[in-house]
């Protein structure tokens, strides 16, 4: 009964005056009886109001469709009236989007909660097929709802899977009564739309526009661009309801319970008449921690921690904190890439490859470094692919394909490379620049392996026998500061002065002694 007389009182507001907003083109009683029929009004109670936000700074992606799941549940769990969808969103991937979508239809059809979109500036790309999945759409007077290329995750598909994501646009168009030819043509930039005596119709070629006589065609979406629609042209078409005047940046629903007569939305009569209305939003600070996680600097945080700490590791007999870092850095990655994509056979295969070779240069003890170094090689390459979702199926000779995606492939190559860049810098500091000095002082003394076969023949030597001060010989290994050097056909443990590199076959000059090794200096040729 009270939604009836809410009903009546919105009516008689709006009786002999002008709203201050405008409508689509559902007859305004039509609207309020819908908002009658579909958003239950309680009496005594607070009446609860679902908010989810999906804003320019995080695209929709994976954790968008994880945040979306909970926050569902949560609001049934809460039992609100409806749910306001508040888009500021350039999209992103696809494939999270659909999945959200579906979470908006079994709440409106299997739950009774219907959705309210509400378009404050941008819906475009993916960001139009959330719009589109609710029940209603208000728009402010700045909103731009249209299409671009979807993001990663698509274009990477056949055509036939693309003619599935048009289709999805169609059908979810279609479920609230609105245009589906509208919705296929934001996601399809080869369709030619024209109002012609009123109506709206699909064209297959520009010649076929009138663009003579008394009657032209009006042109709503031009043959190579993608629609995009204002204000004013969602309420003429019927994809909108309503138009809300904003006023700045919105502020109401910052904190967990916020009066919903803050709102602009309240300014549509029928809303406005709820009582007791509160806006409610799912918060939880594991999500918050997460999109810290998702985010792809710390993936490539993540790949130079992993393949630097190999490469110290690689170099030691003994497994020691570099490589325990290193694993657990690997299986961050592995963690992060099966919670938000798939990993792939392909990636699998690399990954399992590139750790066989590192693995059998450590273990075997080979006396060449270059199984270890091709080893983590391809590790890199398998970590570079699982930070980059469907880089196992890039087309990289299909440059279409890879400008549609370019913008979004492009962030994830920056910071892979960027991270790539740092571990070949860090492999020339230790190497050459200053060299493994701190190394030894963080993992301990054992020094870098680089003997040959000519280290087995050589006679060991009691320490007490070390050469005296000035001896001559030469480095049997490059000694970063540590090696072994030969001298009068014996070997013995080293350390250079200074702790400069001394690479091998280097004449050199004992100047001292320390721990039981030499100290010993490059000796300077002579002409």
């Amino acid at each position: 009964m009270l939604r009836y007389l809410l009903l009546l009182w919105a009516t008689l507001s709006l009786w002999g005056t002008e709203p201050s907003f405008r409508y689509g083109l559902v007859p305004l009683e039509m609207l309020h009886s819908s908002f009658a029929k579909h958003i239950p009004i309680k009496v005594g109670k607070k009446n609860l109001i679902g908010y989810l936000s999906f804003s320019q700074e995080y695209p929709l992606d994976e954790l968008s469709f994880l945040y979306t799941k909970y926050a569902m549940q949560f609001f049934r769990e809460k039992k609100v009236d409806f749910i306001v969808v508040h888009l500021d969103s350039f999209g992103g991937e696809m494939l999270p989007a659909i999945k959200i979508v579906d979470l908006f239809q079994k709440c409106d059809f299997n739950y009774g909660i219907p959705l309210m979109a509400w378009i404050d500036r941008y819906a475009i790309g993916s960001a139009s097929l959330l719009a589109y999945a609710c029940r209603y759409i208000a728009v402010s007077q700045k909103a731009l709802m249209g299409g671009q290329i979807p993001g990663r995750g698509v274009s990477n598909f056949s055509e036939e899977m693309m003619d599935d994501f048009l289709s999805e646009y169609a059908s979810i168009a279609s479920v609230y009564g609105r245009n589906p030819i509208l919705a296929e043509a934001m996601v399809d930039a080869s369709i030619i739309l024209v109002q012609r005596n009123g109506q709206l119709l699909q064209l297959y070629s520009p010649g076929d526009i009138i663009t003579m006589g008394d009657t032209p065609d009006l042109v709503i979406s031009p043959q190579n661009e993608w629609l995009t629609l204002d204000a004013s042209q969602l309420l003429s078409l019927g994809i909108a309801d309503f138009e809300v005047t904003t006023h700045g940046e919105p502020s109401f629903f910052q904190g967990p319970l916020i009066s919903f007569h803050r709102s602009p939305l309240a300014e549509e009569p029928y809303l406005g008449t709820i009582p007791d209305a509160y806006l409610i939003t799912y918060q939880n600070w594991k999500f918050q921690l997460l999109k810290i996680f998702t985010h792809p600097s710390f993936f490539a945080a993540l790949i130079f921690i992993v393949l630097f700490s190999l490469y110290l590791q690689m170099h030691f007999k003994k497994f020691n904190i570099s490589g325990f870092i290193g694993f657990i850095g690997l299986a961050f990655v592995l963690i992060q890439t099966g919670l938000f994509q798939e990993i792939s056979w392909t990636e699998g295969l690399l990954l399992i490859f590139g750790f066989t070779l590192w693995t059998v240069r450590r273990v075997l003890t080979l006396q060449s470094l270059a199984m270890g170094w091709l080893g983590l090689g391809i590790i890199a390459l398998s970590l570079v692919s699982l930070a980059i979702p469907g880089f196992d199926n890039f087309r990289w000779l299909n440059f279409e394909a890879h400008s549609s995606i370019a913008r979004s492939v492009s962030t994830y190559l920056t910071w892979a490379g960027l991270s790539l860049t740092l571990v070949i810098l860090g492999i020339w500091y230790t190497r050459f620049r200053y060299p493994t000095y701190f190394v030894h002082k963080i993992y301990g003394s054992e020094p870098f392996k680089e003997l040959d076969k000519e280290s087995s023949l050589l006679p060991k030597v009691d320490t007490v026998e070390l050469p005296k001060e000035n001896a001559e010989g030469f480095a049997h290994c490059t000694l970063r500061p540590f090696g072994k050097v030969i001298i009068r056909d014996k070997i013995y443990d080293a350390i250079s002065i200074d702790h400069s590199v001394i690479f091998k076959k280097t004449p050199i000059l004992v100047v001292g002694y320390q721990n039981g090794k030499l100290v010993v200096k490059e000796k300077k040729q002579t002409l």
